[in-house]
Formats: C-alpha cells, structure tokens, sequence
C-alpha cells in the first residue's frame, strides 16, 4: 500500500512537471495588452559586407514586465516548488532563475525582422538569465529576462554613390504570435538603446538611433498589426580606404602611362609596351574592385573614376601607335626629299650649261613651265609637306613627329586635369549634400 501511494505521488508530480514544460504560464490576456519594455545594448557593430548586404551586432537584450499576483502565485507554488526545487523569493526580494531553467517560464516572443541569423555565444551555456522580483502579497512581479546574441542583420544597400555612399538600414524587433491588441514592445525611458562608446568601425561611419514609429506588420491570418520597436543605422563610407587602396593607385598608374610622352619617338616599341602594361594594370583594377561590391544593373562613382582612367590609357597607347606611324612616314619622305635635293642639283647645273650655251637667260625660265617641268611629283609632294610644318609653327629643329607628339601628350594631359578637377568638385558636392 505504501508503495502504491508513494508511486502516486511520483507520477503526479512527473505530469505536474511535464504540464509546466510544455506550457509555460503566460501573462498575455485578451482583456488589456500586456506591455514589454525594451533595452538593447549595442556592444559591438561590424563593417556592412556589401557582397552578402548585410551587417553583423552583438547585442545584450533586456525585456521588463508585470505580471499579476495570481500569476506570480502560481510561479511561487507550482514553478519554483514543483519544478525547480528552489525557495520562492520572500516579499521585496528577487530571485535569479538558471540559465537552463529560463525555459519554464513564458518570455516574451520577440524576433529580429531583418535578422539572417541569431547566434548565441554559446550553445551549450547560453548566456541568458530571467529575474524574478516579488513586490509583496497581493501586488504584481516584475520580471526581467537578459540575454546576450550576436545578430547578423540583412540591408538592401544602394552603390550608385559608392564609394561615397551613405545607407541607412533597420533592426525592427516584434512579437510573432501577438498582436498589437495582445502584446505591445515600448522602449524603456532613458534607457532604451544603449551604445558601447568604444565602437570602431573599420571601412564605415555608423550612427545609430532609435524609434517606436515605423509602421505596421499585419499577420497572415488578419489579426491586425503588429506592435515592436526599432533601431536605425546609418552607414556611411570612410574615404581613406578607397583612396589608399583605389584613387591613389589609378592615378599613379595614368601617371606612368603619361610618362610616355617624354621617351624619345624613336622608341616607338617601348612606349607602346609601356602604355599596354598600365593598361593591364588598370583592367585588373576594374576586376578587383568590381568583385568587391555585388553586380549591380549600373554605374557606381568608382567606375565612372576606374573607366576614364583606362580610356586616357588606352589614349595614350593609340597616341604613341598613331606617333609611330607619323614617323615612319616622315622618314620615308625625308628620305625622298634627299632624292629630290639631288636631283634638284643635277637640273640647276644643266640649267648653267644651257646658260653658257645660249649666252643668256633661256626662254621658258621666270615661267610656270619651269616649276612643273624642273620639279618631279615628289618634289612637290615634299614641297607641299614643308609650307604645311610652316603653318603648324614648330620650331626649326623640331621634326614634325616630335611637333605631333607635343601636341597629342598636352591634349591628354589637360584633358585628364580637367576631369580630375571636375570629378573632386563633383565628389565634394555629392558629399556635402548626403550629409
């Protein structure tokens, strides 16, 4: 008989115990909603990853309600006796319950909106704690859960100012299962959102604030909107990184590129391979910096910046190619104006023979004929070529090759000064105005 009434009381307390596992007392009713105070400690922000679009935070979550007498009655007598085995705290005193324990009580169902994902510290300790204050018989409890996670948070970023760009992403925090008749999240006054004053950020500025009016959820099943909170961040770019590892560099490489211009036309060969190499150069740059932010459907600053500076390569290359070709013509008229010169020789000493002959000036000299008649078509040809270098006014000991290549490197160069210019001013506005 004693064995009966002993396996009795073991049974009652097992469906006792199991009752309260499965189903938590919950304070929410359907008369008033119950309202959740919110504190969030932002401990740490990481640097937006515009490949995933997202941003990581690690974040202590507070959340603080009131419960009534019976309810706390009930956690007093069944709860802490029947399932934790511990004393329920005296009147005016608090209790802290076991991090494993936590799963007896009923905490608000509160979720992360725009959260990938949610990792606590630790799987098999979570750092989470639930404190349980008694105001005394016949008074409400308050009860306190804290729990620190690391939240991966998902933002649609836009780069068509990148990288000058400035994105402002949310963590909107609600309940799942109830609405805003049931359940309503307020932060906590003066203490809402609390932030690490040591925050550093590598490649980003962040601000952030905090706001309670964004809208409204509205659930599958009508049940109205839904009430929560929410955190703004507002990232903006630090322009160091990119001007280390970007600017910087594109402009020495169109430097080297220009530096062309200064080696002898002659080596025709070695500028063409000089400005080939940067071209390269500058291609591979485009690549990397593409690979670091998602394909997007348009022109971001930076590759407005990264294709002119491989146009003004490929300038400079089609600019000693198109040299190359000036002086190889040159040379070949050179070499038939020496021709004509000899010739030219040959005639004005026939011309005195005749002279000495005819003991006098010759009939068709002083006329037109002579000019055609004692010039070959080349001697034209080299004639025309020299009134032409007159009307450009090269110097005299200029050949026309190296008159062409003055005038090609001072186009290019202006040119790139302009752009320059024009794209600091452009930066500058755009920048002054996001802010």
């Amino acid at each position: 008989m004693k064995v009966n009434v002993g396996f009795s009381l073991v049974w009652a307390w097992v469906l006792l115990r199991s009752r309260v596992l499965t189903e938590p007392l919950s304070p929410v009713e359907f008369r008033e909603p119950l309202t959740v105070n919110v504190t969030l400690l932002i401990e740490s922000v990481g640097d937006p990853n515009p490949v995933t679009m997202d941003f990581e935070l690690e974040i202590i979550l507070q959340l603080y309600w009131h419960v009534k007498w019976e309810l706390c009655a009930k956690y007093f007598n069944e709860t802490f006796l029947a399932i934790l085995l511990l004393k329920p705290p005296k009147a005016n005193e608090y209790i802290q319950v076991p991090s494993t324990k936590v799963k007896y009580f009923w905490v608000p169902d509160l979720y992360y909106v725009e959260g990938k994902d949610v990792i606590p510290p630790s799987n098999i300790n979570p750092p989470r704690s639930l404190l349980l204050y008694n105001n005394g018989e016949n008074k409400d409890c308050r009860l306190v859960f804290k729990s620190k996670e690391t939240v991966t948070v998902g933002c649609q970023f836009n780069f068509k100012m990148y990288p000058l760009d400035i994105n402002v992403c949310y963590l909107n925090m609600r309940s799942f299962s109830y609405p805003t008749s049931r359940l309503r999240f307020k932060w906590l006054q003066s203490r809402g959102v609390l932030i690490n004053p040591n925050i550093q950020t590598l490649v980003c500025q962040v601000q952030i604030t905090s706001s309670e009016d964004f809208g409204e959820w509205y659930s599958l099943e009508n049940e109205g909107n839904y009430d929560g909170v929410r955190v703004s961040f507002k990232f903006s770019r630090k322009l160091v990184n990119q001007l280390i590892t970007t600017y910087i560099p594109s402009i020495l490489l169109v430097l080297v590129g220009f530096s062309c211009f200064w080696m002898s036309v002659d080596a025709g060969g070695e500028r063409i391979t000089l400005t080939i190499t940067t071209l390269l150069a500058v291609y591979t740059q485009i690549t990397q910096v593409r690979l670091s932010i998602p394909p997007t459907s348009y022109l971001t600053n930076i590759d407005i910046w990264l294709f002119a500076t491989l146009g003004f390569n490929l300038l400079s290359t089609l600019e000693c190619a198109l040299i190359q070709g000036i002086q190889f013509r040159e040379h070949k008229e050179n070499e038939a104006a020496k021709e004509v010169s000899g010739e030219d020789e040959a005639h004005e000493e026939q011309l005195k023979t005749m002279r000495g002959k005819h003991r006098g000036p010759l009939p068709f000299e002083g006329t037109e004929w002579e000019d055609q008649a004692g010039r070959s078509s080349l001697g034209r040809m080299y004639h025309s070529i020299k009134t032409r270098q007159t009307l450009l006014r090269r110097k005299e000991d200029q050949s026309f090759t190296e008159y062409c290549d003055g005038i090609g490197r001072n186009v290019l160069i202006g040119s790139f000064l302009v752009f320059f210019i024009g794209y600091v001013v452009y930066m500058v506005i755009v920048n002054a105005t996001a802010s």
